[in-house]
């Protein structure tokens, strides 16, 4: 039986944890009551959470931060008859 003798706790994605054991699921590094990111149930810290998961720009290569939801809208063909248009979100 594993005994922590932590007094500090936090809740955090439906879950107790002792503050120290509340780490970013990449890195390991301990969040404590910092800023952390959810994805797939896990908590990940900032850097981490932006370089896995945030879509990236085509020409740096650098996360995205802005939230906003932004509609590419792409013709399939130059021609001005064409009616096929794909739609695709960017979060």
């Amino acid at each position: 039986m594993l005994l922590c003798l932590s007094l500090q706790v936090l809740i955090a994605l439906e879950k107790i944890w002792h503050i120290e054991h509340f780490l970013c699921a990449y890195c390991k590094r301990q969040l404590g009551t910092d800023i952390f990111y959810e994805n797939d149930g896990f908590p990940y810290c900032e850097l981490d959470y932006q370089e896995l998961f945030l879509p990236k720009c085509a020409d740096c290569h650098t996360a995205i931060l802005d939230v906003s939801v932004y509609l590419l809208l792409v013709c399939c063909s130059l021609s001005i008859e064409c009616k096929h248009f794909w739609y695709r979100f960017v979060a």
